[in-house]
């Protein structure tokens, strides 16, 4: 019969978190705190150490922040649901995704259905496509929107004449 290990599991723990520190980017012990030693656990029973030292390896540490923290996310979903891990979220997530396209959808075809806005009192548009809306303390609109509309004509012989 094996012997069994004199020492409790939160110290195992925190020899492994220092040992790996050396090594990997175990170092922030915020990952596995001695007190949540169920986090180490469930990360250790889907991926294993040596298969999150390889994931680790290649990355920046502010990479590796983020893999782990993938990586525990991901052991937690796993561990409340064995048979889909994150395939659920996953899933939900690409509804949620086709819902809001055919509401997008839907509101463009909506909008494409509406008259264009007609624009305001006074505003004039010229030949050229130019929109000139007149300050309202102009003076006389009547004369302020012939001006204009002379000025186009007079743009307009000037490009044929050209």
């Amino acid at each position: 019969m094996p012997a069994a290990n004199p020492r409790p599991k939160p110290v195992q723990l925190a020899d492994f978190v220092a040992r790996s520190a050396r090594a990997t980017a175990f170092s922030p012990r915020s990952f596995f705190p001695a007190a949540d030693e169920s986090r180490f656990q469930k990360a250790h029973r889907l991926f294993g150490v040596s298969k999150m030292k390889k994931i680790l390896e290649p990355l920046l540490p502010h990479q590796c922040v983020v893999a782990m923290a993938t990586m525990i996310y991901e052991s937690e979903v796993h561990a409340a649901s064995p048979d889909t891990g994150c395939l659920d979220i996953i899933l939900q997530l690409h509804s949620q995704i086709e819902r809001r396209a055919a509401h997008l959808d839907h509101l463009r075809r909506h909008l494409s259905l509406l008259p264009s806005p007609t624009p305001a009192l006074g505003t004039v548009i010229t030949g050229d496509g130019e929109i000139i809306i007149p300050h309202p303390t102009t003076g006389n609109l009547k004369h302020r929107c012939q001006d204009v509309l002379e000025n186009d004509q007079k743009k307009q012989r000037r490009r044929r004449g050209a």
